[in-house]
This record gives C-alpha cells, structure tokens and sequence, in this order.
C-alpha cells in the first residue's frame, strides 16, 4: 500500500481493498478468540488436533496477507492475472480459516441449526465473491462482519431470555 501511495495511484477500488482487509483482519481476530476454548483441551487426541490444526489457522492468516498484496497488485496493473484469480487469493484463505475455526469448534455437532450451517454458507459466499468483481477483499469483509454481528447479536438474544 505503501509503494502504491508513493507512485500516487491511489483509487477507489484500492481503499475498497484496503477497507476490506482491515474487516477481514479484524473479524478473524475476533472470530479465533471469540469462542469459548476450555472443552478443546480436554482429551490427548483433542490436545494433538488443535495444535496440530493450527497450522491451518497460521497457514491461512498469512495467505490472507499474501492474498491482499495479490489484489493489489491486480488493482494496480503490476500482475497480469484476472479478477477471479486475484480475488480467488484473498477468498480462499478466508474460506479455509473460517472452515477450520468451524471444525475446531465442533460446528457440525452445534446444537442450533443457524450455529451449524451459519459459517458453511459463509464460506461459500465467500468463496463466490470473486465472481462478483473487482472488490472481493471488501465483500469477504462484510461477510465476515456481518457474520460476528450475527453471532454477537444471537449471543445477546440468549442471554436478554436467560432467568
């Protein structure tokens, strides 16, 4: 970003890009710490899965990272790749950190069906998005925004009807 702002390329689909990865950043953060973690650690072949697993969660973050400069790049002409491939950067690592967290988090076994099928059709709407144009960072953004949102507020609900 910092390359582009010296050569005064600046655009509006470069702080689209910009904007998104910042909600992107943010919502995993808060997506991986969010979660209540002390019945993950209750047995050896868990203890093995999540740490092992977190891999995946490392892995993907920093695919994040290489996927935004990748948009970037797309966005200002210094890759010659199309939008679906440059977007497919971004949207794919966000797709996977989420699917993981997902099944860290036993979302197949979740007891309320918006709870198991909520991030799998995040997922997929995320992994749509670079056939939506050129500012796949900020629509996988929203997405995951208004996916904690979701969270957040069902978490409210059940708490407002608690005796």
């Amino acid at each position: 970003i910092r390359s582009v702002l010296d050569e005064g390329n600046f655009s509006a689909t470069l702080i689209g890009i910009v904007l998104g990865g910042l909600l992107i950043l943010f919502s995993m953060w808060w997506a991986y710490f969010d979660w209540p973690m002390q019945h993950m650690l209750t047995s050896f072949r868990r203890v093995f899965l999540w740490g092992y697993g977190h891999y995946f969660i490392f892995a993907s973050a920093a695919a994040v990272g290489a996927g935004l400069a990748v948009e970037i790049d797309y966005a200002t002409h210094h890759a010659e790749i199309s939008a679906v491939n440059a977007g497919a950067a971004v949207a794919i690592p966000v797709a996977v950190f989420l699917t993981v967290l997902w099944l860290f988090y036993g979302g197949i076994r979740a007891d309320h069906p918006p709870q198991r099928f909520l991030i799998p059709v995040a997922v997929i709407l995320i992994l749509t998005t670079p056939f939506w144009g050129e500012q796949t960072a900020l629509w996988a953004g929203l997405i995951m925004v208004g996916l904690l949102a979701y969270k957040l507020r069902s978490r409210q609900s059940s708490q407002d009807h608690l005796p």
